[in-house]
């Protein structure tokens, strides 16, 4: 159990509080602990337009294989989801700098 959920006083029950406590400790001092398993990461899938430039164009992949997991795949997934041709080529050049520059597609309204 991670937390209790109390909507008043009389709903708390010492009792059981102070055996989750102590239960908690017991297993702290035995060294049990939950392992969460992750998921594993799913393969970027790069949109062609994406990749002609990657494969033309040497500093943007040697900038977009230094970008994280995240970035890499927030970047492929603003170019393939647009559905015009012309929309995704002005995307790609709007990317292009931000990707040169280390930055995520979302990097401008983080603080």
């Amino acid at each position: 159990m991670r937390h209790w959920k109390f909507t008043t006083i009389e709903g708390i029950d010492k009792k059981e509080v102070t055996a989750y406590i102590n239960e908690a400790i017991e297993n702290q001092k035995k060294g049990l602990q939950l392992k969460i398993e992750k998921k594993p990461k799913t393969k970027i899938v790069i949109p062609i337009h994406l990749s002609i430039a990657l494969e033309n164009i040497d500093d943007i992949k040697t900038a977009f294989n230094k970008l994280t997991y995240s970035k890499q795949k927030d970047y492929a997934e603003y170019i393939a989801t647009a559905k015009q041709e012309k929309t995704k080529l002005s995307r790609l050049e709007k990317v292009v700098p931000l990707i040169l520059a280390g930055r995520g597609i979302h990097d401008q309204y983080k603080k």
